[in-house]
């Protein structure tokens, strides 16, 4: 599969890191939809603070993407659910960490609540090989 990054110079470029308006997946074969995943452990533990819960729901991500037999390269969209607007720092801190230098087209919403309250962050993927 190629991939190829869609970043027409018409639309402005955001300068966000790991950013990209969109993504084609030419001669893909296979296609991943993950449900969005959430700051809880493997033990079932639920993990405190913004940046904990990032890094535990992208971990969870990159679990799905092995058991698949993709990697971090292979995706292709990214929709991102965040409770508190202040918590953006954290998160693109995290993303930023986790993506190195791939690039994923992606959106972010802030939303009111997610299922559990303890909840501060939800992160779908799609990948394709």
């Amino acid at each position: 599969m190629e991939r190829k990054l869609i970043d027409p110079a018409e639309i402005v470029s955001l300068g966000v890191p790991n950013y990209s308006h969109g993504c084609r997946a030419e001669g893909a074969r296979v296609r991943l939809t993950l449900s969005g995943q959430i700051g809880l452990a493997p033990d079932g533990t639920m993990r405190e603070g913004i940046e904990a819960q990032c890094e535990q729901a992208l971990a969870n991500i990159d679990a799905c993407l092995r058991e698949a037999g993709m990697t971090k390269e292979h995706l292709v969209m990214l929709r991102i659910f965040l409770v508190r607007q202040e918590d953006l720092g954290a998160l693109r801190a995290a993303r930023g960490a986790w993506l190195g230098e791939v690039r994923v087209p992606s959106t972010l919403l802030f939303v009111s609540g997610l299922v559990n309250p303890a909840l501060l962050v939800e992160i779908e993927a799609e990948a394709a090989a």
